[in-house]
């Protein structure tokens, strides 16, 4: 488990809250929160694709997974709902790709 850890924490940059808060911040210019929300993409992208590939996704599956999860993300603004005081911003954007996965497996499923 400790090993888990070290590896996501080198994978992960440290949380710029700033930048989560101004890309779900509804009083923010178009611009701004778009702009923040972009970087912010930008930023966790490869992390997100890295973690997949460690699980097992072969290189497309998990670019895809990837980018359908970003998709998901922002269309459903997953990123408003973060919050400073609950803790990390990684661990927040994990456990959300964990449910993303896991209802991707359920819909191939059903």
């Amino acid at each position: 488990m400790w090993r888990e850890t070290e590896s996501r924490d080198k994978l992960f940059f440290s949380t710029r809250w700033a930048m989560v808060l101004k890309a779900g911040d509804s009083a923010a210019t178009t611009a701004e929160a778009l702009s923040a929300l972009s970087e912010l993409c930008q930023v966790y992208w490869r992390p997100v694709y890295v973690f997949l590939r460690k699980l097992g996704y072969r290189h497309e599956d998990a670019q895809d997974l990837t980018q359908g999860f970003f998709a998901h993300f922002i269309e459903n603004r997953g990123y408003a709902h973060a919050d400073r005081e609950k803790g990390r911003f990684r661990s927040y954007l994990l456990v959300a790709l964990k449910h993303f996965i896991a209802d991707a497996r359920d819909r191939e499923q059903a």
